[in-house]
């Protein structure tokens, strides 16, 4: 049963998710229930009495989206037909007071565990299809169809984590790019709950941003934290410098900017530090680290077909924004396209395995970085714009293309 036309495209937030309706004749297409609260250490429960259950075809494991104080909530039907709900959203009630909720959506737990088998579809990506049906803790992970575009994402766990709504299928290539980057530049440990990308560069944050946007996570969904690299006092000056510059230069409320941490550096290695973003959302978590991470790399390492290329070129187009770096020489040619790797893991490996799949050679390595020589070899990354993701880093690799000589003379002819 399915009553969630009356939502606008929702995302997720700090709390629980907040409904938004379209107007009050379809806020009234709901449907109403009313229960009695009865209390508990943190939280209260409530029974849906048979009357209702009969009427709704109502049963033990469905999941319920509720309505509680403008607030959208995710609830299994336990064994008796009880919910909990979080006192939080009722500072005004206590024990046996009658209260009126409204059901918004009421799924087969079935249904939830069913995931598309079809990767793509009109040439875009459906992010369902690589989300896992359990978390990394065994819990199972519910998907529950709001309408043909978008989806809640949601686990138990106590009364059950903030939900996630996305929309199910993005852009091909955004979506690689964006996982690139985040295999390069966000923080991926097993043990980490909470979705975080880290950098210097405004144009690849924003651009990372935009996806996210599209994907239905706004921008005013995300926390940052900026790094200041010093080994000076972090004055309150230096902290209003940096908090007004990455607050409009991301376009969020400076409320957004959390905080502006030191880290102790021989000089100030840049003027407004570094940008944390992060979502304390391990829904996120499981879905971008251990659903599309996991199973792109697993497509990009041996690409079968033209799906898994573009996979391939967009996930190296991130890892660039995130790890590359361009060398020039005096005539301001390009003559080396550096990366830098962890030398204590595996990545080297996984670096020259990708570049073998774009048929591009690998030159060798100095300290934590590799390097990629040759015409043919960096005119292959420019065939597939490898820097489009960073600003300033792709108009550099651009001119020195332009500049170089084998380029110079391929015009000529």
């Amino acid at each position: 049963m399915n009553l969630t036309k009356i939502m606008e495209k929702s995302t997720i937030s700090t709390g629980h998710s907040r409904v938004r309706y379209l107007n009050l004749n379809d806020y009234k297409k709901s449907m109403q229930i009313i229960t009695k609260l009865r209390e508990r250490k943190d939280h209260f429960m409530i029974t849906i009495y048979k009357e209702y259950r009969k009427n709704l075809d109502i049963s033990v494991g469905d999941i319920i989206i509720l309505n509680l104080d403008n607030y959208e909530i995710i609830r299994k039907i336990k064994k008796d037909f009880h919910i909990s709900l979080p006192k939080s959203l009722l500072k005004n009630k206590s024990n046996g007071d009658e209260i009126e909720l409204s059901i918004l959506q009421i799924s087969k737990k079935e249904n939830c565990f069913k995931r598309p088998k079809s990767m793509v579809k009109n040439n875009k990506i459906d992010i369902r299809h690589f989300i896992p049906k359990k978390t990394i803790f065994n819990h199972p992970i519910y998907i529950i169809d709001r309408n043909n575009d978008y989806s809640s994402v949601w686990y138990p766990i106590g009364g059950g984590v903030r939900h996630v709504t996305i929309k199910n299928r993005v852009d091909i290539d955004k979506i690689a790019e964006l996982i690139g980057f985040y295999f390069g530049d966000g923080s991926t440990s097993e043990n980490i709950r909470s979705f975080r990308l880290t950098n210097c560069e405004p144009s690849v944050l924003n651009y990372c941003l935009d996806i996210l946007q599209e994907i239905g996570i706004k921008r005013n969904n995300c926390k940052v934290q900026i790094i200041y690299s010093t080994n000076k006092e972090l004055t309150e000056e230096i902290k209003n410098k940096c908090t007004n510059f990455w607050s409009k230069t991301l376009n969020l409320n400076k409320s957004n900017i959390v905080s502006v941490n030191k880290s102790k550096n021989v000089r100030e290695t840049l003027k407004y530090g570094s940008a944390r973003i992060f979502i304390d959302n391990t829904i996120l978590v499981e879905i971008f680290l251990h659903g599309l991470l996991k199973s792109i790399l697993l497509r990009i390492t041996n690409p079968e077909n033209i799906i898994d290329k573009r996979l391939l070129n967009g996930f190296t187009r991130g890892l660039l924004a995130a790890e590359g770096a361009i060398y020039l020489n005096k005539n301001g040619s390009v003559v080396k396209i550096g990366m830098s790797y962890d030398p204590h893991s595996r990545e080297l490996d996984l670096y020259k395995k990708l570049l073998s799949n774009l048929d591009i050679n690998y030159g060798g390595t100095k300290g934590n970085e590799f390097y990629i020589y040759g015409y043919k070899n960096i005119k292959k990354l420019h065939n597939i714009n490898a820097f489009k993701m960073h600003k300033s880093r792709n108009q550099k690799f651009v001119n020195g293309i332009l500049n170089h000589r084998f380029f110079k003379t391929s015009l000529s002819k």
